[in-house]
């Protein structure tokens, strides 16, 4: 869940064990906590902060407040969401960085185990690519990196996972794929770049 809207008295499990049973799980994105309450001492507030609470909204319940409140939170998440974002991709091509692709490979390589499933990573190295900068500038090679990534994305299923590993190399892991279809698919993406003309600015070059 996004945001979570949730009584402080419940039979059973209050709002506060419950905040706190939230705040125990390994969430890919953060969770916005916010109880309806009676309550209203400086004690209970600060349990209510403690188990992860973050927000309080006191009964009777007004619509306007309640409104204002969850837009609130939804502005949070909205940041949270892009500073995410930006510290999962490479700044230049916008695919994963290496530190995010590490972190999505040892959950898929974990699934593939534990189910018994293939599991085939490409890696993909630019060919004499310090000659491009050398010879047509850094702009170029930016260019060429920025065509490969977009081209590789084109390539990819929702299931993969795209990262740009190191100055002119890519990775790409293939789950569900064996090493026959891996390689069909290395070959085939291999081929198509080299038939792709890159333009940057007033240049047209190709790379392998």
């Amino acid at each position: 869940p996004d945001l979570v809207v949730c009584d402080w008295d419940m039979p059973g499990l209050d709002g506060v064990e419950l905040c706190r049973r939230v705040r125990g799980q390994a969430f890919a994105q953060y969770v916005y906590f916010l109880l309806l309450t009676a309550k209203s001492s400086t004690d209970e507030m600060v349990a209510g902060l403690a188990a992860g609470a973050d927000d309080f909204v006191t009964k009777p319940i007004n619509r306007a407040v309640l409104l204002a409140r969850l837009e609130a939170g939804s502005r949070m998440l909205r940041m949270e969401r892009q500073l995410r974002t930006v510290s999962e991709r490479d700044p230049l091509t916008g695919v994963l960085n290496r530190r995010k692709f590490h972190e999505r490979f040892s959950q898929e390589w974990e699934r593939a185990v534990r189910y018994s499933h293939p599991l085939s990573c490409v890696m993909i190295d630019l060919d004499f690519f310090k000659q491009i900068n050398d010879r047509y500038g850094h702009a170029a090679g930016d260019a060429a990196l920025k065509a490969v990534a977009c081209f590789l994305q084109d390539q990819t299923r929702p299931s993969d996972a795209l990262c740009r590993y190191g100055g002119e190399e890519f990775c790409v892991f293939l789950p569900e794929t064996d090493e026959e279809n891996a390689f069909r698919w290395a070959e085939r993406v291999r081929l198509a770049i080299s038939e792709t003309l890159i333009t940057a600015d007033v240049l047209s070059l190709h790379v392998t």
